[in-house]
């Protein structure tokens, strides 16, 4: 049987437990389809559930390419939120002073 599973890294912002993501993503698992804003090619995905891409992405040909930043207020508010979950609170203040930031200049009328 093939098993292919959709997962939203996004879930881990109100998981209590981080390895919830295991009664979705089991051993017989062959193809995870990563959903939402937050994906685990993002800076800011450290979670256990990204590891399955972590593996493969050292294999690749991509190896050799840095993991995305945010670079739109969307990714920065999103990035902001996973570091306060993950406590790292001046991580995700600067991020969230970045998505203002963002919000603003992308307001701004030419």
């Amino acid at each position: 049987m093939i098993l292919i599973v959709f997962y939203g890294v996004d879930q881990e912002l109100k998981n209590k437990n981080e390895y919830r993501y295991q009664d979705f993503i089991t051993e017989s698992t062959v193809l995870i389809h990563y959903v939402g804003v937050t994906k685990p090619w993002h800076t800011w995905a450290n979670y256990p559930v990204s590891k399955y891409f972590i593996e493969a992405y050292k294999k690749s040909a991509w190896a050799e390419k840095s993991l995305l930043n945010a670079n739109t207020a969307k990714l920065y508010k999103r990035k902001s939120r996973h570091e306060r979950i993950q406590r790292k609170y001046i991580r995700s203040i600067f991020s969230h002073i970045m998505y203002i930031k963002n919000k603003l200049h992308g307001a701004k009328v030419h």
